[in-house]
């Protein structure tokens, strides 16, 4: 998200995505969390963004909703959208935690 350096503009199109996010109407779960991963990637500028949601029965984050980019659908052609718990991560972190490093005070 390059907003030239303006926090205001940055902070507009945080809320914007924000408000498209809550209008998200995709009538199954994997269409919305897709469509949501779309949102926040463009939103912050990223590469691939996911949702993940737990598989309790193997113990692994599954990327339900994963961006439509270049790099996003190669995670799923490769099966990189699995991650077992016990192999950690900054997704599993975040899982268990409730934020990652990045968050921490």
């Amino acid at each position: 998200m390059h907003e030239g350096g303006n926090p205001a503009m940055a902070q507009q199109r945080l809320l914007t995505t924000l408000e498209r996010l809550v209008a998200i109407q995709a009538i199954d779960m994997k269409g919305a969390l897709d469509e949501a991963s779309d949102l926040v990637a463009d939103a912050v500028g990223a590469d691939k963004a996911d949702a993940f949601i737990l598989e309790a029965a193997s113990e692994t984050l599954v990327a339900l909703g994963t961006s439509n980019t270049p790099m996003g659908r190669r995670q799923h052609q490769l099966g990189l959208n699995r991650t077992p718990l016990a192999n950690g991560g900054q997704a599993v972190e975040v899982f268990q935690n409730g934020y990652g490093r990045h968050w921490r005070t």
